[in-house]
């Protein structure tokens, strides 16, 4: 017969309760002044949901893409180029999303000693702030955010740029990270960000999870794949009190699915539309964007 699992084999010893921790983020996001980005004020907004609501009511599609190279310097050159060249054809892109290096979801005292990745590298308050002011599209940050060990400061970092729409949930679940051990902390840290975003929900501010970054991935049919969304959703919703959005496509390989989360009677997920972001990629199908308007 197998050991048998307890409770408290689950749970580390000292751990607080969520409730606490949940009100200490809240307390953290009662300070936090959410930035203004340049396209925000283009647009008049106040928010990213505020303007996906503005191309719902139109029957418009948003279209975003995926950007960002090692170094602030020469991810900022490559959006300013971006940006110049669809404006010469006549083109529009709302948002754009940026891929943080592993170790950005380190404490930042932890990241100049280890071998850095790929992803970009943000190095100063100022180069976060950056991100939103370089060019008149939204940015939106989702990996090795919330859900890392950093979580809360990046966060910070990330609302005061005006980063609205903010990932991602799904890496708590999937996601390790170089020389760190202390799970307790990085769980606290991650539940102490989502206090933050259920202080500020009202703002619009808004927590995505990409689900084929999730264990859902690893599931053989798409009943279990909705059903981890719904957990997420209960965890995020009902136990925090914060928006979660979902998206999926980088292993969707049939887009005709997205009828399972935006289906009016699928009342089990509860899921009003707001407008459908599309990143239309080589490897993956388009990425549909979910959350509830007002």
């Amino acid at each position: 017969m197998g050991e048998i699992l307890r409770r408290d084999d689950l749970i580390p010893p000292g751990l607080p309760r969520g409730q606490e921790v949940v009100a200490e983020g809240r307390a953290l996001g009662k300070a936090i002044k959410i930035g203004r980005t340049r396209f925000m004020d283009e647009h008049g907004v106040e928010s990213e949901a505020e303007y996906k609501r503005g191309m719902r009511e139109r029957g418009e599609l948003m279209l975003h893409f995926q950007f960002g190279l090692s170094d602030w310097k020469e991810s900022s050159k490559g959006l300013l180029h971006i940006h110049q060249q669809i404006a010469q054809r006549g083109g529009r892109v709302d948002r754009f999303g940026i891929c943080l290096d592993r170790i950005m979801g380190l404490p930042a005292h932890m990241r100049d000693g280890l071998q850095p990745e790929t992803g970009l590298k943000l190095k100063s308050a100022d180069e976060w702030l950056a991100v939103g002011q370089t060019v008149p599209i939204q940015p939106h940050l989702g990996d090795h955010m919330i859900g890392s060990p950093a979580s809360v400061a990046n966060l910070t970092l990330a609302l005061q740029a005006g980063v609205t729409t903010v990932g991602n949930l799904a890496h708590y679940f999937a996601y390790d990270y170089p020389q760190w051990k202390d799970e307790p902390t990085r769980l606290v840290e991650t539940v102490k960000a989502l206090g933050i975003m259920a202080q500020l929900k009202d703002r619009d501010v808004i927590l995505h999870s990409n689900l084929c970054d999730s264990p859902a991935t690893l599931f053989d049919d798409r009943a279990n794949y909705v059903g981890w969304a719904m957990l997420e959703r209960y965890i995020v919703e009902e136990l925090v009190g914060a928006e979660l959005a979902h998206c999926f496509g980088n292993v969707v390989t049939a887009p005709g699915c997205a009828w399972l989360f935006s289906w009016p009677s699928t009342r089990f997920m509860e899921v009003r539309r707001l407008a459908p972001t599309s990143t239309p990629t080589p490897c993956s199908a388009p990425t549909w964007t979910e959350t509830r308007p007002p």
